[in-house]
């Protein structure tokens, strides 16, 4: 019910003699699967809008791969085919997805518990080199321009926020003025009413 209908096309649309369901192209157009599957054009004002604001906005999210990685995540990281092969050893073939990453660590982690100092500080090393090939100090550059980019926004923005609630105050202050002259000005027309009868 819910499958895309490029999907359908392609299941419909083999070259297979006598699978039922096979659309002949009509003559000079495209069938309903070929116009599913092309994709829509796009306005180039909209397209390169897009693009410039893309450029404009500031990434919340830090750079992927800007700091290395920590020294028990690259071992285990390292060494899950061996901890792969252990639970195949063990008759745990059948793990799949997040159960199968659960058990390896596990198995990280125990093996991890039993090395010295030494040995961490030499997986931090490794770490720190290959994060380092695999350009980590330009990431981490490229991080900290973002920072700092993202510090004078929120200070831009902080200082709009304060410059928009004293604006803000004094409307408040004048709309509250000019409500009580009105107030005052009704009071007086009513005493001269008043004191005329």
């Amino acid at each position: 019910r819910g499958l895309p209908v490029a999907l359908l096309c392609d299941h419909f649309m083999t070259n297979t003699p006598g699978k039922a369901g096979l659309q002949k192209k009509k003559p000079g157009g495209k069938n309903k699967c070929e116009k599913a599957k092309s994709p829509a054009k796009k306005s180039s004002k909209s397209s390169e809008k897009k693009q410039s604001d893309s450029e404009d906005k500031i990434s919340t999210k830090a750079i992927s791969g800007s700091k290395a990685q920590s020294s028990f995540i690259f071992f285990s990281n390292n060494q899950r085919h061996v901890f792969n092969e252990q639970l195949i050893e063990n008759g745990e073939s059948l793990l799949k997805g997040i159960e199968l990453t659960r058990q390896i660590q596990k198995l990280a982690s125990i093996k991890w518990k039993t090395f010295s100092q030494e040995e961490k500080q030499s997986w931090k090393d490794a770490s720190i080199v290959d994060w380092k090939k695999k350009g980590g100090i330009k990431l981490a550059e490229a991080e900290e321009r973002r920072k700092r980019k993202m510090k004078v926004e929120k200070s831009a923005r902080e200082k709009n926020d304060r410059e928009d609630s004293k604006r803000q105050k004094l409307n408040n202050e004048v709309t509250d003025d000019i409500a009580m002259d009105e107030s005052e000005r009704n009071h007086r027309e009513e005493e001269e009413k008043l004191l005329k009868e």
